[in-house]
């Protein structure tokens, strides 16, 4: 209880100051529930705000693929790619301003898992990230 009462208190001082405390709150009801979604199809959707990717993770079956995201949040946002313990970037998203949607061209991924995250200043290390496993394809 005492941390929420921190948390009330905090939020009524200047905005500078809480600011870094939106993080950290969305970090505490980011653990509540969740699993790993498993995306259907050639389009993967997802959302985006202050710092958070979802949902996430994410699994997806390999082949040619759209991103779908849509910034729920204030500011502007955008979500790349990269191979775990590989150096290859896929730029996926153009810029998503507030409550916009906005779609990559399609491009194909072959199975293995990436690395989502939002390139924009440090929102990525601030918690905008997450992981989509790519499948191999069934059948």
């Amino acid at each position: 209880m005492l941390i929420w009462r921190r948390l009330l208190a905090a939020a009524a001082t200047p905005r500078r100051r809480a600011l870094p405390l939106v993080g950290v709150l969305g970090a505490l009801l980011a653990g509540c529930g969740g699993g790993t979604v498993t995306e259907r199809g050639a389009v993967l959707k997802l959302r985006i705000d202050e710092y958070h990717i979802s949902p996430e993770p994410v699994r997806i079956q390999a082949g040619v693929l759209r991103v779908e995201l849509t910034n729920t949040g204030v500011l502007d946002h955008e979500v790349d790619l990269s191979v775990f313990g590989g150096t290859h970037l896929y730029g996926v998203t153009p810029t998503a301003r507030p409550g916009r949607t906005v779609f990559s061209r399609p491009f194909r991924l072959r199975p293995g898992t990436y690395r989502l995250f939002d390139p924009v200043a440090n929102y990525a290390d601030l918690g905008a990230y997450g992981t989509l496993i790519v499948l191999p394809r069934s059948g």
